[in-house]
């Protein structure tokens, strides 16, 4: 599942949404919270059941795509992964 639309919002309640991309590049929030999304992607379970026959770094790559837009090219952030998880 993949959610172009999905917004970030404060922990702090800040009312300004971000896209991922604005996210990465301001970091905190201007009110001192994080960014979180707005409204949580739900994995399908054809995807969740995939998981059985997947290794970690396919797994993550599976969880971590509805949450990033555009931004990271996927095979980007396919590579971006196995770099943070070696």
């Amino acid at each position: 599942m993949k959610n172009d639309c999905l917004q970030y919002i404060s922990t702090r309640g800040h009312q300004k949404k971000l896209k991922f991309h604005d996210v990465i590049f301001e970091g905190l929030a201007p009110d001192g919270g994080l960014y979180i999304p707005e409204s949580w992607p739900i994995l399908e379970k054809s995807i969740i059941s995939s998981f059985v026959d997947k290794n970690y770094f396919d797994i993550a790559y599976d969880i971590f795509l509805p949450y990033i837009d555009d931004t990271i090219d996927k095979k980007d952030l396919k590579s971006i992964i196995k770099l943070a998880y070696q």
